[in-house]
């Protein structure tokens, strides 16, 4: 009997438990059609038809301020516009760039093989903005807005244009709705478009966007395989050597003229080098070279104090000539083939060409011809 009852209870449990797995997937199911039904607050705006992105800001107040006239009494009460910074993109086919400053022409950062950072952190925002019922703040007053950083003289305005010119999202971004709390609070921020004043939250963890051009740079300056390089070049105040190889696939290099009194080519030593050279990062940039009448100053011109040089397959070459150190800074100038713009190399990235042509060899006179791989001898790394 008693069995029998506890077999009753369980059977009992188990279909309560049921019906409230059935419950949640139904009301988890409701939630997320609900929210897909939500109209957005730019609708219909598709990032792709998206060719001008201007983000502005309120000029950030250094100190007292010297007004630039004296007013009479009774004339002309009214406050002198804000004045604003800002950044402005132009899409580049399907790259983004920095269209002013002394940046201007600079690749936008890509955070992916497809997307760029205006993608990630500005366009997909805009598009996944929606108006919930319960976050509106209707028709807000002036007062209101300017509490909430949505004002025209406080609030961070992100517009977009297309090919035209023509405005097809203008977003004001506010202040952080959380205020500063981080636990029973909704995580966010206040928007509004320039069309309404009505307020609402933008429900993400963080999105404060920077007026830094440099804060956007594509630091990559070139990126190769190097299964597919069949000579590399090395020069710098220790002398110079250039490596060749057959073919892309073969392991050996081989070196023409190679410094004298050394013996057979250290295989693994060249390997290590053009592995360090397969990608080329900066640091930061300076600006277009077109702007430099000369490059003396910073070690490049005449001659640049290192030239490192590879070419694969398909003849393709890369090249990159670093100058002298910054002052002060672990960094030194530099410059490379297709990239119109005067940057800076971390010195642990200029490291590996400071080496003597000489040690890429194993010491002493070989009667071997210079392609017999040495002891060190190995199969190029794939990426």
């Amino acid at each position: 009997m008693r069995g029998w009852f506890a077999n009753l209870v369980l059977l009992v449990i188990a279909v309560v438990l049921t019906l409230l797995v059935l419950w949640t997937n139904s009301m988890d199911k409701k939630n997320f059609t609900d929210w897909d039904k939500t109209p957005r607050l730019f609708e219909g705006f598709t990032p792709d038809n998206v060719r001008i992105l201007k983000i502005a800001q309120p000029k950030k107040k250094t100190g007292a301020e010297v007004p630039k006239e004296i007013k009479e009494p009774g004339k002309d009460d009214k406050p002198a516009p804000v004045e604003r910074e800002e950044l402005i993109f132009l899409r580049d086919g399907t790259n983004w760039k920095i269209a002013d400053g002394e940046l201007k022409g600079v690749l936008v950062q890509m955070v992916s093989k497809t997307e760029s950072k205006i993608d990630v952190d500005v366009l997909k925002h805009i598009k996944d903005i929606r108006i919930p019922k319960k976050a509106i703040h209707k028709d807000s007053t002036d007062e209101y807005l300017k509490d909430k950083n949505l004002s025209e003289d406080t609030a961070t305005i992100i517009q977009c244009f297309d090919a035209n010119q023509t405005p097809i999202a203008e977003l004001y971004l506010g202040k952080d709705a959380s205020g500063g709390k981080y636990e029973d609070v909704t995580r966010g921020y206040f928007v509004r478009s320039k069309s309404s004043r009505d307020v609402l939250v933008y429900e993400v963890d963080y999105w404060v966007l920077s007026l830094k051009s440099e804060d956007w740079c594509e630091k990559k300056v070139h990126e190769f395989e190097t299964a597919s390089v069949v000579s590399l070049s090395l020069r710098n105040a220790k002398g110079e050597v250039v490596f060749s190889k057959d073919k892309a696939q073969d392991a050996a290099w081989k070196c023409e003229k190679q410094p004298e009194g050394t013996g057979p080519i250290r295989q693994q030593e060249v390997n290590n080098i053009l592995q360090r050279f397969m990608r080329i990062d900066a640091t930061r940039f300076f600006g277009a070279l077109a702007g430099y009448k000369t490059l003396k100053d910073q070690g490049l011109d005449p001659v640049a104090n290192f030239e490192i040089s590879a070419q694969t397959e398909d003849k393709k070459v890369y090249r990159l000539w670093i100058g002298g150190k910054i002052p002060d800074k672990g960094e030194y100038y530099a410059k490379a083939l297709g990239n119109e713009f005067l940057f800076a190399l971390g010195d642990w990235a200029v490291t590996p060409y400071e080496k003597d042509p000489k040690d890429l060899f194993d010491p002493g006179a070989s009667s071997q011809p210079s392609s017999v791989p040495s002891t060190q001898s190995g199969p190029l790394p794939k990426k």
